[in-house]
């Protein structure tokens, strides 16, 4: 089977295991020869080299919304997506602003919404990301929705398949999921997409965000997924934006609830390992120093075309953070206006209270 692999931050394919390499002494060769003194032009040459890649590898996480339309209505969504969501990105103008990233280094697009299959052009979409060498994650509700008939994914159809899924799964318990996306039949339909997608040998992730409703029972959800096939959990942080910020008294735990959960988070990395991940603005109460990468190798474009340094910017009641146009910035101008505009806000954030540079402004709202 082949399986996907990355190597030098890029995603290639081979069906060759790796072999552990052999480690030579100082003075030795991989020919049982004496090494000679290294040329020190020579050397000037090779650290100039990693530094002009470094510099036009500027690019690690994109992520693109290429619709806002969605057939849930999740209580925490960030982009207030709804089936009535009709704000859209043309699949050519996500090719050429794609090739542009890829160019900066960019080997892993991700796709999300709303619903990206939602779109209709989603193949097309995947097939052109895919065809000039991109790893495509897909963030999805597992939903498939054409007018009012809603059906789970099966990727054996007429579908482009992508390189792997993440699923939005809230809870083991069907009640406590179809409250928070606010659809009675979205946790079987989710479900059963999570096991097309495990049947299919498509890398399979799940992203839960603790919420007041689900946040009890996060760790009897994390076992039932991983007996379900998930080679990966991630515990994202609630952002109060969006629809969150509408439903945040509703949907933010209770104090008690968060404390308890802070002390399990810390222990949950020792118990899963790398199975259960915590996101930059959660890994702090785990002991996991992250650094922040938003707007300097990182951005997220929204589906109406503006770009952000990352997700938990685009929606503040605050102030804007958008740092570019998808009809009309270059990558030069993103990275110029995040600089003038953003930069030294991640300099002047107090750590011991606060990882999130986003989440610094959102606090100050309550």
């Amino acid at each position: 089977m082949v399986f996907p692999v990355r190597a030098n931050n890029c995603f290639r394919h081979t069906e060759q295991s790796v072999k552990p390499r052999r480690v030579l002494s100082d003075h030795q060769s991989h020919h049982g020869v004496p090494r000679s003194n290294p040329n020190p032009i020579l050397i000037l040459i090779i650290l100039k080299t990693s530094q002009h890649a470094r510099r036009t590898r500027v690019l690690n996480e994109l992520t693109i919304e290429i619709t806002q339309q969605c057939p849930n209505e999740c209580l925490h969504c960030s982009s207030k997506s709804s089936w009535g969501s009709m704000n859209a990105l043309e699949p050519d103008l996500i090719l050429s602003f794609a090739k542009e990233a890829k160019s900066l280094g960019l080997c892993e697009i991700a796709l999300s919404g709303g619903e990206p299959i939602a779109h209709p052009s989603y193949s097309r979409v995947v097939s052109d990301l895919q065809s000039i060498g991109l790893y495509v994650v897909l963030y999805t509700t597992g939903i498939r929705q054409i007018d009012s008939k809603r059906d789970s994914i099966v990727w054996e159809s007429e579908l482009a398949s992508p390189n792997k899924v993440i699923y939005s799964i809230f809870s083991h318990n069907p009640n406590v999921h179809n409250e928070i996306t606010q659809m009675k039949d979205s946790h079987q339909l989710t479900i059963d997409s999570l096991r097309s997608t495990i049947k299919s040998n498509i890398p399979c992730e799940v992203h839960i965000v603790p919420m007041a409703t689900n946040i009890v029972e996060i760790e009897t959800t994390i076992n039932w997924l991983l007996d379900l096939g998930v080679m990966k959990i991630s515990l994202l942080r609630l952002v109060r934006q969006g629809r969150a910020h509408d439903n945040w008294n509703k949907i933010l735990p209770g104090a008690d609830d968060w404390a308890r959960f802070c002390q399990w988070a810390f222990k949950a990395h020792s118990r899963w390992g790398a199975r259960v991940r915590l996101g930059v603005p959660l890994a702090k109460i785990a002991g996991q120093y992250m650094t922040c990468h938003a707007g300097r190798e990182k951005l997220l474009v929204r589906s109406d075309g503006a770009i952000f340094p990352c997700e938990a910017f685009k929606d503040s009641k605050i102030n804007s953070f958008q740092i570019g146009e998808l009809t009309s910035s270059s990558f030069d101008q993103i990275l110029a206006t995040f600089k003038k505009k953003l930069q030294n806000e991640y300099f002047n954030i107090d750590t011991n209270q606060e990882f999130c540079p986003a989440q610094m402004h959102y606090l100050k709202e309550v």
